[in-house]
């Protein structure tokens, strides 16, 4: 709790519900992530062990070239 004096009159407030925070943050950033519009794989007219995976995990490691 917070106090506040005001014009000399002491006010006091209560700390915000984190529920009506989380609520009111998600209808604030709703608009910001829209879906994007569904794109038909380029590649899905080739055979199944042709097809690129429609997921993937890709790790990238750095190391130094001998020069």
């Amino acid at each position: 709790m917070s106090l506040h004096v005001r014009h000399g009159v002491q006010e006091t407030t209560a700390p915000p519900d984190l529920d009506d925070v989380a609520v009111a943050n998600l209808d604030k950033v709703k608009d910001r992530r829209r879906p994007s519009p569904y794109v038909e794989p380029f590649d899905r007219v080739f055979p199944d062990c042709e097809q690129l995976p429609c997921r993937a995990r890709i790790e990238f490691q750095l190391r130094e070239l001998d020069r």
